[in-house]
């Protein structure tokens, strides 16, 4: 089956080829397959893109929503929930002295802290 599906601007053709079907055959998924999926999902996909292309991003919410909406003008209709920021790594030095010591790379909620089969764990 083609995709016939485009992009406003360049992205990788995986993210295009990569559709939600509703039909899926009976057969069993390796363990390593299973674990390996929701794993992947937690580093996102829109960040993928950005370093395929050379480029960093920071997902950020607790910002000034309300200044937001003023400066780019959101419409009443639509409300801001996070930001995502875009751009080449800088040096932490170029940050306020307080933000310095968490520029590292972060950890991520182990998968058993994210996914579980069956019911909720009460």
């Amino acid at each position: 089956m083609t995709s016939e599906r485009y992009s406003e601007y360049p992205i990788e053709a995986l993210f295009l080829n990569r559709w939600p079907p509703r039909a899926f055959g009976a057969t069993s998924m390796p363990a390593s397959d299973l674990c390996s999926i929701p794993e992947a999902a937690r580093w996102a996909q829109l960040a993928l893109q950005a370093t395929l292309l050379g480029y960093h991003t920071h997902a950020r919410a607790g910002f000034h929503y309300d200044r937001i909406r003023e400066d780019v003008a959101v419409p009443e209709q639509y409300h801001v929930k996070i930001a995502v920021v875009f751009g080449r790594r800088e040096y932490p030095s170029v940050l306020a002295e307080r933000l310095r010591g968490g520029e590292k790379p972060s950890l991520r909620l182990t998968l058993g802290e994210i996914a579980f089969a069956g019911s909720f764990p009460s």
